[in-house]
């Protein structure tokens, strides 16, 4: 069974603090999410190439959106 993703206010708030340079236990112990979760999400933005200044222009469709890209599928 696949996991609930996570709430883009969270979402937000583990990039928010990753650039204020805490580290991933600080971030999951204070948002109460996974060491994991926040490794996912870190890694995610750095995949789409998002900074701070992106991630704040950007609504949170616009954010989910580059973080969870839509698979595509090719048809022959």
């Amino acid at each position: 069974m696949a996991t609930e993703r996570l709430s883009m206010r969270k979402t937000r708030e583990i990039l928010r603090l990753k650039e204020l340079k805490r580290s991933h236990r600080e971030i999951s112990r204070v948002l109460g999410v996974s060491g994991a979760t926040v490794s996912e999400a870190a890694a995610r933005a750095r995949a789409a190439g998002l900074d701070a200044a992106a991630i704040g222009a950007m609504t949170d469709a616009e954010l989910d959106a580059r973080l969870y890209p839509r698979p595509t599928t090719d048809v022959c």
